[in-house]
């Protein structure tokens, strides 16, 4: 069941892809038993899978109609199945991936299911389980109040938030007991956890609040009104500070310390009179969540870019800032026409082509002195804020970030953190949906545009997997040990390993 992916000319690595497996259409399962488990939804034949990788890269939980189906990450065989008392929608493991949650909108419930050595089932006994409901903890909302969106805070307790942001409580099942807690000012962010403190932004008396509690206790450690007009969200970016920005109306950073007070703001003159932040990013939080940072090798891990933080802007440009002088250290935006003299002329500008006998895509190296790339005009009269950078992402050891503007939403830009200059330009046929760095500290990028192609890139060149499947990739995810990539599609999903 293994077919070897088509490598193109200068390919950096060589990858095997497994079988594709079909959630929402008619292709069915085979065991290596030969019977068959039928996974098609004749109600609705365009079923998004709901899935995700353990955080020990053992298993992958798969979210399919009231059922979960737990599989190993390396044969893909089925060796658990949950079933649910309503639809999916939503699916998280915990850091030691012995539990997984699930959110179920339909009947405004949480269950908590426990995984404990798992044992390889035979699909027959999985069909004549399925009539018996797993033991597991169960949340039900109230009737005014729906559950809206969870997430772990350790082991044994959930943060779950209601709608409209009426109630914010962590539940904790082992005892079976709900804390209260304040109410967050938006219900999908606002609130960051940093070891054994969470922050939590809140909107009270048209002004914002900073909350601070200690999750061992609940206790408050302290809480502040913020210099803001309207913040969007906050985030830890050390172990005793933490960053508040503005909505895009403004342009405007804050960091506080722990102990509430002001440590130092940035307002780049250049963005008074513009729209402000799109999105912030910091260094990988396999850095970020060590108890201590003294111990961590800072040469493995980018050294000094430990220091800095990215910031992506509505105006198409990258930003970079130390946020221990908060000193202002890049600008750089994303050009439309790139010329050699004005940046770096080592950087290479890869772009998307076909090969002699158009059966095959490769990339080809364009150095010519200027290039000029398509943009996307931006509609004045839209209130709709779809331009700026839209994604941006740390290597796996902090020392490049690559970047995807919205305004040229086909391009692909990798930025060196340590020498604070463009290194590369991938230029696609189709626009980029998702892109993601390789973990363990190797420099390698996998893109997915919305095709059924695989795009990697590193140090070496590019290369184009086809995976000779009907299918689109829209997302991606590695496996925490770096070994295995999910490649993600509407009703699609398969996995392909190093």
């Amino acid at each position: 069941n293994i077919s070897k992916a088509m490598q193109e000319e200068s390919a950096p690595v060589q990858l095997e892809f497994t079988n594709t497996i079909i959630y929402g259409g008619r292709k069915q399962l085979k065991s290596n038993k030969g019977t068959t488990y039928d996974l098609y939804n004749k109600n609705n034949k365009n079923v998004f899978p709901i899935l995700s990788y353990s955080p020990n890269s053992t298993y992958i939980a798969i979210g399919f109609k009231n059922r979960v189906f737990i599989r190993d990450s390396e044969t893909l065989d089925i060796i658990k199945l949950f079933v649910c008392n309503g639809t999916v929608n939503r699916i998280g493991w915990n850091d030691i991936s012995n539990k997984i949650f699930v959110l179920m909108l339909d009947i405004n419930t949480i269950q908590i299911f426990e995984i404990n050595e798992l044992e390889l089932q035979q699909e027959t006994d999985i069909e004549s389980n399925n009539n018996n409901k797993t033991d597991s903890k169960e949340l039900k909302g109230s009737n005014v109040e729906n559950l809206v969106s969870c997430s772990w805070l350790n082991e044994d307790r959930l943060l779950v938030c209601t709608d409209y942001c009426l109630s914010f409580f962590c539940w904790d099942f082992k005892n079976d007991h709900l804390v209260l807690l304040p109410i967050p000012k938006y219900q999908n962010k606002g609130v960051s956890i940093f070891n054994d403190y969470i922050i939590i932004l809140q909107r009270e008396n048209c002004s914002d609040y900073i909350t601070i509690l200690d999750v061992s206790n609940w206790n408050l450690i302290k809480k502040f009104k913020l210099n803001t007009e309207d913040a969007q969200d906050v985030k830890w970016i050390s172990s005793f500070s933490f960053v508040v920005w503005e909505t895009s109306i403004y342009y405007r950073l804050f960091v506080y310390n722990i102990n509430g007070k002001l440590e130092n703001s940035f307002e780049p003159e250049s963005c008074v009179d513009t729209i402000g932040l799109r999105m912030i990013s910091v260094p990988n939080k396999h850095v970020l969540s060590s108890n201590n940072n003294d111990s961590i090798d800072k040469e493995k891990y980018g050294g000094k870019t430990l220091e800095l933080i990215c910031l992506g802007s509505y105006d198409d440009n990258l930003r970079i800032i130390n946020h221990l002088t908060w000193k202002l250290i890049l600008n750089v935006s994303h050009p439309s026409i790139f010329n050699r003299k004005e940046h770096n002329k080592n950087v290479i500008v890869y772009y998307e082509s076909f090969s002699q006998d158009l059966k095959s895509t490769i990339f080809k190296i364009d150095d010519s002195e200027e290039i000029e790339f398509e943009e996307k005009e931006i509609e004045s009269n839209n209130s709709n804020l779809n331009h700026g950078i839209k994604i941006m992402k740390w290597s796996s050891d902090n020392t490049l970030i690559a970047t995807k503007s919205e305004n040229k939403s086909n391009l692909l830009w990798i930025w060196n953190v340590k020498k604070l200059t463009l290194e590369c330009i991938i230029k696609f046929f189709k626009p980029i949906k998702q892109f993601a760095w390789k973990i363990n500290n190797e420099n390698k990028l996998a893109i997915v545009v919305g095709n059924n192609k695989l795009y990697l890139w590193n140090r070496d060149g590019c290369s184009c997997f086809d995976l000779n499947q009907d299918i689109e990739l829209n997302n991606i995810e590695y496996r925490n040990d770096g070994e295995s990539l999910l490649l993600i599609g509407n009703n699609k999903f398969c996995c392909c390993y190093f």
